[in-house]
């Protein structure tokens, strides 16, 4: 399966926004989203058990339930569950033109609540009151009886939408700004994930892709980085790491040949890779996952 670069959102109708609900087993099918982007402000709640791993922009996150993630516009992230049973939560996509008809200086903004014990007392409540909405949508979104389910769900997302806005929105610098106005920087990024999805098994390098864009391998590194807060480097290894871990279940495969096919030069490489991105390396990571089965 290629790795997602860039995802288009499509709205749930008729609301004006993307809902879904996760339910994970040890049966469930790998529980993966590889590395990807897109515009809309992307809301994660543990309902119950944990997310294994969310990663956004670098940072990792082991969730607990009532714990709420915020991916802001266009930030890499990627998500691995252990498929434990139990383990449930909701992930609302609000699209990024919605939120900048309701605020339209959203693009001077961006989202700081991944870190709970960062937030003032305050945000603190506010927090507890985002809790309570995303409680309110689940409890309403499970129940396919209730003729007002899309009317009350819609009204828990809006406080939701007015409670990140009023406590949670800090203002970019104008260096950060240049995501959320420039729109010839979304198509060139979209460009770059799409060309990384389709040649990841090559001999991929900083001059290959700025050929391919057209740009100095300079002026690539530093737009990549300012835009998507991690190094081309990185990215690229995202999308093979999460390759690699995909192969991990076909048992037919040494680490050597996954390491190969996922277009890294060799195991040492892509331990040197997981090590960076997982905290561990591909082969205690494979181990690991043998070992829930």
């Amino acid at each position: 399966m290629a790795a997602p670069a860039h995802e288009l959102v499509e709205t749930t109708e008729p609301l004006p926004f993307w809902i879904y609900l996760h339910n994970f087993d040890a049966h469930s099918p790998t529980g993966q989203i590889s590395a990807h982007w897109h515009r809309g402000i992307e809301l994660s709640y543990t309902i119950s058990g944990s997310i294994h791993d969310f990663e956004i922009s670098g940072q990792h996150f082991r969730t607990k339930p009532g714990q709420i993630l915020l991916v802001n516009t266009q930030e890499v992230h990627s998500v691995d569950t252990a498929n434990k049973a139990g383990d449930s939560a909701l992930s609302i996509i609000i699209p990024y033109n919605y939120l900048t008809r309701l605020f339209p200086n959203m693009s001077e903004y961006e989202f700081i609540i991944n870190d709970y014990d960062a937030l003032n007392n305050n945000q603190k409540l506010a927090y507890h009151d985002l809790q309570s909405q995303f409680a309110l949508i689940v409890h309403t979104w499970r129940d396919k009886t209730n003729p007002y389910r899309y009317l009350q769900v819609m009204a828990a997302f809006d406080q939701i939408v007015l409670l990140l806005i009023r406590n949670f929105a800090h203002k970019r610098s104008h260096h950060e700004r240049k995501i959320g106005r420039k729109v010839y920087a979304v198509d060139r990024i979209q460009d770059i994930a799409d060309y990384v999805s389709n040649h990841y098994q090559e001999n991929l390098d900083l001059d290959e892709i700025a050929k391919h864009c057209s740009i100095s391998k300079e002026y690539l590194a530093r737009f990549f980085k300012q835009n998507m807060g991690i190094t081309l480097g990185q990215y690229v290894d995202q999308v093979r790491a999460h390759h690699a871990k995909e192969l991990f279940d076909t048992g037919h495969l040494s680490l050597s040949q996954i390491a190969w096919e996922s277009g890294f030069s060799g195991l040492r490489t892509m331990n040197r890779a997981f090590s960076k991105l997982y905290g561990k390396t591909a082969s205690q990571m494979q181990k690991e996952q043998k070992d829930k089965r």
